[in-house]
């Protein structure tokens, strides 16, 4: 699907980006939405973007899109649970 989209010359260049880049710039823009929507998942936002699964994490973290939503307390409860299974696993 191909969607044409009109930018003022002055935003094109106050955005610094070549004409050429716009379309990648608003898909992963539009991913990145998605995304923090809860809409599509970490892999398939990815997938979509065809980068690295790693790549996607570092894209969200540009733009400050938490790849989870944790709850006060919530990482320190993963934590001990982490400790607790590591603790069963080595003896």
């Amino acid at each position: 699907m191909t969607t044409q989209i009109s930018v003022p010359e002055n935003v094109l260049h106050i955005s610094g980006l070549a004409q050429e880049a716009l379309p990648r710039y608003f898909f992963e823009l539009l991913v990145l939405d998605l995304f923090r929507q809860r809409k599509l998942s970490l892999g398939k936002s990815a997938e979509a973007l065809e980068i690295s699964y790693y790549d996607f994490i570092d894209l969200a973290a540009d733009h400050n899109i938490p790849i989870a939503d944790y709850e006060p307390g919530d990482i320190q409860t993963e934590n001990d649970a982490w400790e607790r299974y590591q603790q069963k696993m080595n003896g």
